[in-house]
């Protein structure tokens, strides 16, 4: 019984997906990554343009700045997904320090820029 209904959830949570890039076919977007959202009904797709936000029927689709107001200070959503994003190719990066400075200059490269959210 119980691996029938994780077959039929799996089926689910696949078939949103396709969906979802159906969707953004339609509007010549490539997806690199469908993520579940913190919105329930919604789906948090990583484009090479930026983070877009998809209705798991696929109908709508929201590009722009989530927040999360719940708690005493609002959170940009989206820049902690694309700051999580950057920090995992710290590796790939460039830093310059001088010994005595405060702070840090990033050398940032075509292929990283992708990941940060585009100017309207």
């Amino acid at each position: 019984m119980f691996t029938l209904l994780a077959a039929t959830l799996s089926g689910v949570a696949h078939a949103d997906s396709a969906t979802i890039k159906q969707s953004l076919a339609k509007l010549g977007v490539q997806s690199t990554d469908i993520q579940p959202s913190p919105v329930s009904g919604m789906s948090t797709v990583l484009t090479d343009g930026g983070v877009l936000y998809v209705t798991d029927d696929g109908k709508h689709v929201i590009q722009g700045p989530m927040y999360d107001v719940s708690g005493a200070q609002p959170v940009n959503v989206t820049n902690s997904l694309l700051v999580g994003k950057l920090n995992a190719l710290e590796k790939e990066m460039i830093v310059y320090k001088a010994p005595q400075e405060k702070t840090c200059h990033h050398r940032l490269y075509r292929h990283h820029l992708r990941l940060l959210p585009q100017a309207a």
